[in-house]
């Protein structure tokens, strides 16, 4: 290629790491693997990646990509980002040349004479603005329509996504590639009953336990869930404590009040915010008897196939891309936000065995269906390269 690629990984620089920060490493991880490969080792060169400079050494050392060249911006992360929000950052051309440019946070920033493609994952804020915190709306509603009229190429991660951002637009479509994500089994995969009981132990989880990943935000639907948890005959609850792992957020406080409420009537929730390593999740997933997911809305849904992975079984949404992350895997909920519902199928699993059994033998073989990451870092390649191709085709300089 005449022109290189370079690729905005600031999702990759704080410690906590987000879902979109998952995927994204993943995929690049894959992609940096990839050029290893005959077919693809000509590319090799033409692939960078920018990063604060102060940040380099941290995110390398997380992710030490053998052929994806790290390229520093020299000014701290909050100082760009702050740039970014206002759009005051210089074109970032002058700085590192003429190349497809690819925003990986949904926003592209400003370029002189290059193209761009820009990573959108989901409208979260457009269908559940209560889910998102005032400055991150400001921020998309800004932005957003710059990067779906002016970015040459956008890339996400479903086909629900897909059409949800290109609404009617047959132009925003047509530019948009879908990069799936999948889920690395050499990670998510059943663990010993000592790992388990390690991992239980240090989060002091005992006994049998109900399983859910996700942030308190509304649009994880954790009210319903609770809810749900609440309704369901003391024996089973007696048996099994419902443990969520995520984080609290900016609207979490009339979730942690109903949490509360009922913890003081003698309920066994439990509550991981910001406790559980990404090296402790597999084991935890795999310790669960049931891993439940009532999402209202998902640009994918990364936790479902996790779980699914590790063996467990699923009780998932079917609404956005959430039909397209559990498949035939999981047992799927009508109305998302009907505790009563919800409560029924969690009884119906945990109180017979063969459909339990069942629900993990479809989920391992929906896995064994999905594509590999290399598969996804094959179609990101593919749709950098189509996007470059595009906007570079009548270039001669």
């Amino acid at each position: 290629m005449k022109h290189p690629i370079i690729i905005d990984i600031r999702p990759l620089v704080p410690r906590d790491q987000s879902g979109v920060a998952h995927y994204l490493s993943s995929t690049l991880m894959a992609l940096d693997a990839l050029l290893d490969e005959p077919e693809f080792h000509a590319f090799s060169k033409s692939y960078k990646v920018l990063v604060p400079r102060r940040a380099k050494p941290m995110v390398y050392e997380r992710y030490p990509f053998n052929n994806l060249q790290f390229k520093s911006i020299f000014l701290p992360f909050r100082v760009i980002n702050l740039l970014v929000r206002k759009n005051l950052l210089p074109p970032l051309d002058l700085l590192f040349g003429k190349g497809l440019y690819v925003f990986t946070g949904f926003a592209r920033s400003r370029l002189l004479r290059s193209p761009s493609a820009v990573f959108i994952y989901d409208m979260v804020h457009a269908h559940f603005p209560e889910s998102t915190d005032a400055r991150m709306a400001s921020f998309l509603e800004s932005r957003l329509e710059d990067s779906l009229t002016n970015a040459d190429g956008i890339i996400t991660i479903s086909q629900h996504a897909r059409d949800d951002i290109a609404g009617t637009s047959k132009k925003i479509k047509n530019k948009t590639h879908v990069v799936s994500p999948s889920v690395n089994t050499r990670v998510f995969y059943r663990r010993s009953v000592n790992e388990i009981a390690k991992v239980k132990n240090s989060l002091e989880i005992s006994g049998a336990y109900i399983l859910s990943v996700g942030n308190l935000e509304p649009r994880k639907n954790i009210d319903t869930l609770v809810e749900a948890y609440a309704q369901l005959p003391e024996d089973i609850r007696s048996r099994y404590s419902l443990v969520i792992a995520g984080a609290s957020s900016w609207s979490s406080s009339k979730t942690l009040d109903t949490i509360k409420q009922y913890r003081k009537q003698g309920l066994k929730i439990k509550l991981l915010l910001g406790k559980v390593t990404d090296q402790d999740m597999p084991a935890l997933y795999s310790g669960a008897s049931l891993f439940v997911f009532p999402s209202l809305y998902e640009g994918y849904g990364m936790p479902v196939i996790e779980a699914m992975a590790c063996g467990v079984p699923v009780i998932a949404s079917t609404n956005s891309a959430l039909s397209e992350a559990a498949g035939s895997g999981a047992l799927s909920l009508k109305n998302e936000s009907d505790p009563v519902e919800l409560g029924e199928h969690i009884k119906k699993v945990l109180s017979d065995s063969s459909l339990s059994s069942d629900l993990s033998k479809r989920g391992l073989e929906h896995i064994d269906a999905l594509p590999t990451w290399r598969d996804s870092a094959i179609d990101l390649h593919n749709a950098l390269i189509q996007i470059a191709g595009t906007s570079f085709g009548e270039d001669k300089s």
